[in-house]
């Protein structure tokens, strides 16, 4: 720290007046230290209030979408209605097409083995 800084730091924590620092200066000032110390090291990274609650924001949507798809997939499983047989057909049609895709695959590799 640059002595100005320092010289600033002691006067504006020194309350008294007194030119001495006693525990309550002493750890007010250590907590401002600490505090700028975080901060300058947080945007040496490049990581800023906006883009924390981005990322916060980014990350409840994403909670939010997860457990509708949870409670959206329980409810075709649970209900007997249509858009439990609309699911359920999905995942036989679906299934189909991944064996599907899947045999021709090794179909494909057993073609390059052979010539």
């Amino acid at each position: 720290m640059v002595d100005d800084k320092r010289r600033m730091l002691f006067n504006t924590s020194d309350s008294d007046g007194s030119g001495k620092l006693g525990y309550v200066e002493f750890e007010s000032i250590w907590l401002t230290i600490q505090r700028e110390a975080v901060m300058a090291r947080m945007t040496e990274a490049g990581v800023t209030r906006s883009r924390l609650a981005v990322v916060f924001a980014y990350s409840i949507l994403v909670l939010c979408l997860l457990f509708a798809f949870i409670f959206i997939g329980v409810a075709a499983f649970v209900g007997s209605g249509a858009f439990g047989a609309v699911v359920n057909s999905s995942l036989i049609a679906f299934s189909g097409v991944a064996m599907n895709h899947g045999s021709a695959e090794e179909e494909d590799e057993e073609e390059e083995d052979a010539v």
